[in-house]
């Protein structure tokens, strides 16, 4: 028994191997074999147990960004002695320090200090230095000794980062005579020779796709959905399988390398607000490089893309039905007169039980309003009947469609995704200023001309829309067979349709606030008109109706022949132009009253 305790009273210290080497080629070479056998041999010297079942191997892991403590193996060890699993009095074996962090002398001694804190010895095996509590206070110039290897190790690799960002960035710069990487977007491969990209005609032909699905109104959500339900492969090169989401078509619509653009890109070091470690950036470096790919999608598709999802971001395209389409034309703008809640639709099933319906959520939740549910088909209906500010007639395809109007419509939409462009070309010349302070004289130009490119595209956006309301005027005055007709060929058309009237409608309308019990309140502030009042409180106080509130500050009233949505009994309209008709009022061409907007 004596003998038992006098072995477990001398056990060996325990050591523990610590290797790491930065590239996987290294892999190959000797750097592992070194390492090993050196710790091998300092254990076996030192009568120290090396601990053979602790793996503490950093492959292709960088000391220099830290990566390899927050990440890799060297973690593993730190939290395995922040929680008492590594006992006081271990050993910790590397080749040098710089094998521990290639950071800033100020990181990696505080690191090692830690260790030592703990009571951990750290020995580097190459020429038998010791680090501890007694090396630090017996003899300080260990303390000097491991500071200058520290510095001379984060000096080295910043030094190397510099060379190969140089080498890098001169490739980049060059991009525009050569291919400087054989990473390419998913459509375009790099021939054996490295002399010229080629187009995968199928792949090029999806993203087409995708582009003219997205001009013709479909959001990113029902492209998604779409690609998935036709099992559509993604341009993915390494994993085509993978699921279309949102993110992936809305990165493939956003991406400037369909119209041939290279943007070069510098990796920058930053804290991690984290951990803070330091960690790599990609920020954008110099300009971008044209015609640098094939084009497969010309500039003004590109930014007609941009304009329409500009234009949806702004608001809900309106809630999906089945396979995506748009049930509710409302969404986001009707409101209940009574109480201010929102009007919910709500799909209880085919008629003649169910049907469709728009109600305060409000009432339905019995939160104090009593406003009634209104049928939805008979809302549709009078809305597209008598809000002729929509322009249905323009959705629909143009009966009597003036192309000038269209080419305006795009023209503009080009202009406006041309100054959006332009704004975000400024910021990026404001960061890249922060970045490289030196070229501040050159960026700042750049940043005039752009500004200056602006503003001439602004004022042909103000001469071109005073042009088009112009012609659009001309779709108010509809005659009732074929404003018939339009709303019968708009139920019956494509999706299509649909997400470009919502996309018209946000467009123009604040809100329809909806009376389904007539109004229990007086006659709106901005009717002052005695016979204006007086017929309105005749056709409002008992009948349904809405008020559409324009954004440019007009107002409508309209009030619906109950069972008849396509007729009306009156309606008002104030602001810009000024007017009253219908069944239930004497003809009146035009009333004057004023508005309060």
């Amino acid at each position: 028994m004596g003998q038992a305790t006098s072995e477990t009273i001398t056990m060996k210290p325990r050591a523990y191997s610590y290797i790491r080497f930065s590239s996987d080629k290294q892999l190959g070479n000797d750097s592992i074999r070194r390492q090993s056998e050196l710790s091998a041999k300092y254990a076996e010297d030192h009568g120290l147990d090396l601990q053979t079942d602790f793996q503490l191997t950093d492959v292709a892991v960088s000391a220099f960004t830290g990566k390899n403590s927050t990440e890799g193996a060297l973690k593993a060890f730190l939290e395995a002695v922040e929680n008492g699993i590594v006992d006081k009095g271990s050993y910790l074996l590397v080749e040098s320090l710089d094998r521990l962090s290639r950071q800033s002398a100020h990181t990696a001694f505080r690191q090692l200090s830690d260790l030592i804190d703990a009571d951990i010895i750290v020995v580097t095996v190459s020429d038998g230095q010791v680090f501890s509590k007694q090396s630090f206070t017996q003899n300080i110039g260990s303390m000097f000794i491991a500071l200058g290897e520290m510095i001379r190790a984060n000096s080295e690799s910043k030094h190397k980062s510099e060379r190969v960002g140089a080498s890098w960035r001169n490739k980049k710069l060059n991009a525009a005579n050569k291919i400087v990487s054989a990473n390419c977007p998913g459509w375009l491969t790099v021939s054996e020779d490295r002399s010229k990209f080629m187009v995968n005609k199928a792949a090029a032909d999806l993203v087409k796709r995708l582009f003219n699905e997205c001009i013709n109104g479909k959001g990113v959500r029902v492209i998604a959905s779409e690609l998935n339900r036709e099992k559509v492969k993604t341009l993915s090169k390494r994993n085509p399988d993978k699921v279309w989401s949102e993110t992936l078509v809305k990165y493939i619509l956003r991406s400037r390398t369909v119209i041939g653009e290279y943007q070069p890109e510098n990796r920058i070091e930053i804290d991690d607000p984290e951990t803070g470690a330091k960690k790599l950036k990609r920020v954008p470096f110099g300009e971008a490089v044209k015609d640098y790919y094939p084009a497969i999608i010309d500039v003004d598709t590109f930014n007609l893309a941009q304009a329409a999802m500009a234009s949806r971001s702004q608001g809900s395209s309106g809630r999906k039905g089945k396979g995506g389409s748009i049930s509710n034309l409302f969404s986001g703008l009707a409101v209940c007169g009574y109480c201010g809640g929102v009007m919910r639709f709500y799909d209880t099933g085919p008629l003649p039980r169910g049907g469709k319906w728009l109600r305060c959520l409000n009432s339905q939740i019995g939160n104090g309003c009593t406003n009634k549910h209104w049928r939805y088909d008979e809302v549709e209906t009078s809305f597209l009947s008598f809000v002729r500010e929509t322009n249905i007639r323009s959705v629909v395809g143009g009966v009597k469609l003036k192309s000038e109007a269209a080419e305006l419509r795009r023209s503009i939409e080009r202009l406006n995704a041309g100054v959006a462009e332009d704004q975000n070309a400024i910021l990026k010349f404001m960061d890249r200023i922060e970045l490289t302070p030196d070229l501040e004289d050159v960026y700042t130009a750049r940043m005039v001309k752009i500004r200056e490119e602006q503003i001439g595209k602004r004022v042909r956006i103000g001469e071109m829309e005073t042009r088009l309301s112009e012609i659009e005027g001309d779709g108010l005055e509809v005659p009732e067979e074929e404003m018939a007709d339009l709303i019968a060929s708009f139920r019956a058309g494509g999706e299509g349709d649909r997400f470009r009237l919502v996309s018209r409608i946000k467009s123009i309308v604040q809100s329809v606030v909806m009376f389904r019990n007539g109004s229990v309140s007086e006659v709106p502030d901005f009717v002052d008109d005695p016979q204006i009042i007086e017929i309105m409180n005749k056709s409002m106080v008992k009948q349904p109706h809405y008020r559409v509130m324009f954004k440019n500050g007009d107002v409508k009233i309209v009030v619906p022949v109950e069972g008849n949505p396509d007729q009306v009994q009156a309606m008002v309209k104030a602001g810009s132009e000024k007017s009253i008709e219908g069944e239930s009022v004497r003809p009146i061409d035009m009333i004057d009253f004023s508005t309060n907007a």
